[in-house]
């Protein structure tokens, strides 16, 4: 009898338990559904943000392809009429105010032929600025990376290689101001989060938090290993 007793006093637990755990499950199938829903919620929002910030800054970058792509067919290029095409060059950044400057390479001795920010003639130091690797395909401009110095600098660069019949190719260089690039990005960024645009060597052309002192420096390697394997997981941080 003692111990059918005792049977009947469990029983009351066993049911509890079998009525209980379910309900456990359920409710943490639950959470989980609702945690990946708001993550992927969260992905949505911030890759229409992402699309919104590239559409602006490509539309930045256009116009000063644009430009360089009509600059290396012009006349004072083809003739070596280094002055005259200082001077063009000097107008156009008049009127573009995120050109911070121009630089001219002769690419056979590597010797910078002006840069705008100094008076022509000066001779010309390479100020920070690398020459591209040139590609097969590069036959048009195309966005470099983050570099240069001085004043608004580290600068976005923009590059166009020049071939000219008989004598030496050239390469012209605009260094773009990153500031307006960090304008777009603080537009679109959610208050409480931080977000950037970075070149291919995964170094900061902007940042919405610390640009000043974080533009052209790298990015953590996790961030550069997340953005090299496509983590999908980065794109809500």
């Amino acid at each position: 009898k003692g111990r059918g007793m005792h049977r009947v006093r469990r029983a009351p637990f066993m049911i509890a338990a079998a009525v209980i755990l379910p309900l456990l499950i359920f409710l943490g199938l639950q959470l989980a559904f609702q945690a990946r829903d708001q993550r992927e919620s969260v992905e949505v929002e911030t890759l229409a943000r992402t699309e919104r910030v590239l559409v602006e800054v490509d539309a930045m970058l256009q116009r000063t392809l644009g430009a360089l792509d009509v600059l290396a067919t012009g006349g004072s290029v083809t003739e070596s009429d280094w002055r005259l095409h200082y001077e063009r060059l000097q107008q156009l950044r008049r009127i573009e105010s995120g050109w911070v400057t121009a630089r001219l390479v002769d690419l056979r001795t590597s010797e910078t032929l002006f840069d705008l920010r100094q008076p022509f003639g000066t001779r010309v130091s390479a100020g920070g600025f690398r020459l591209p690797a040139r590609r097969r395909e590069d036959t048009r401009a195309f966005v470099g990376d983050v570099a240069g110095s001085g004043p608004n600098c580290p600068c976005a660069l923009a590059h166009r290689f020049i071939e000219r019949s008989g004598a030496s190719p050239v390469l012209i260089t605009v260094a773009l101001d990153t500031r307006p690039m960090l304008r777009v990005l603080d537009r679109h960024t959610q208050r409480g989060r931080v977000s950037g645009i970075m070149d291919r060597q995964g170094n900061f052309v902007a940042r919405s938090l610390d640009h000043s002192r974080r533009v052209g420096t790298p990015a953590t390697p996790y961030v550069q290993r997340a953005l090299r394997g496509g983590d999908p997981g980065l794109r809500g941080s």
